[in-house]
């Protein structure tokens, strides 16, 4: 604003025969300077009350309502959740509880069914075999022995088989193996007799498929482990039993029909299933099932069928 007069003064005067002189500048352009910068704030400030009215129009305050309402939500899902918790402690509780009284129950009937096993009367139980070893297998060297040899005295000129064969023509040689054959006597049979070589050599070749005597031995080794393992079972005292044996001993003597009373007697599931009540080694394979049809064809054992179960009857 001072910088105009200065400039007015610096400037040279006219001469006085120079003619007339312009005329002064007018005002004006200092006028709308000002009124440029007045309408410019003015601009400025209209467009900042547009921007107001807009967003007061469009609603800005809602994305904070809309959270709250979130935080609500959030809120009900925690109590729920809580509450779920709540009553999924209080059904284990409850579960923990009726398992705790079932037990409890359990061995009450426990207690009261050995109670009552103990009053029962002994008629009510089978018999049981004098002596256990009787159930046990026949060792090798004992097989086919002819009776009465091991009553022999050892300062004796010789065995009965031996003065029966001098008596009969027979060398001692051929008694002894002829001796090898099993001895059938008035009382059942409590194990298998082993196949002699004698035997093996007769036995036709499709039956035997190619298996050795040693083999066939050994099998029925195991199988009479099973059969002493077994009846060691039937002669236990039931109130000693548990439940695989208390099992084992019901299915035998449902199986004893008036033919095989008596008579000793193992059935195909016995030689399938061995868990937790004998230590046979006994497989019925098809090396297995090979013995069992050559015991058959020997005549060492029978089998019987009926109500659902076959049963391997010793001879």
């Amino acid at each position: 604003m001072l910088a105009a007069p200065q400039a007015a003064a610096a400037a040279p005067l006219p001469s006085a025969g120079a003619g007339p002189s312009p005329p002064l500048p007018s005002p004006e352009p200092r006028a709308s300077l000002e009124d440029l910068v007045g309408s410019l704030f003015t601009d400025r400030i209209q467009r900042l009350r547009e921007l107001l009215a807009v967003r007061s129009a469009t609603h800005l305050g809602t994305p904070p309502r809309q959270a709250s309402d979130l935080k609500v939500q959030v809120a009900q899902l925690e109590s729920q959740s809580a509450q779920l918790e709540n009553y999924l402690k209080g059904e284990l509780a409850t579960l923990q509880r009726a398992r705790a009284a079932s037990l409890a129950r359990l061995k009450l009937q426990e207690a009261a069914l050995q109670r009552m096993l103990s009053m029962m009367p002994p008629s009510m139980f089978p018999p049981e075999p004098a002596d256990a070893s009787a159930f046990a297998p026949a060792p090798a060297a004992a097989v086919g022995a002819a009776p009465g040899a091991a009553d022999a005295d050892d300062g004796s000129v010789g065995s009965p088989s031996d003065a029966s064969a001098s008596v009969s023509g027979q060398p001692p040689a051929a008694a002894a193996s002829a001796s090898t054959a099993p001895v059938k006597s008035g009382k059942p049979a409590r194990s298998i007799a082993l196949i002699s070589e004698a035997e093996y050599n007769k036995i036709p070749a499709y039956i035997v498929n190619r298996t050795p005597c040693e083999r066939l031995n050994q099998a029925i080794s195991e199988l009479n482990h099973l059969i002493a393992d077994k009846y060691a079972i039937i002669k236990m005292p039931q109130n000693k039993m548990n439940k695989v044996q208390r099992s084992i001993y019901w299915d035998h003597k449902q199986l004893i029909t008036p033919d095989i009373k008596g008579l000793v007697f193992v059935t195909e599931a016995d030689l399938k299933d061995k868990a937790g009540w004998t230590t046979s080694e006994f497989k019925f394979d098809a090396i297995g099932r090979n013995v069992i049809a050559i015991l058959r064809h020997l005549g060492r054992i029978r089998e019987v069928r009926g109500g659902g179960a076959t049963r391997i009857v010793l001879q």
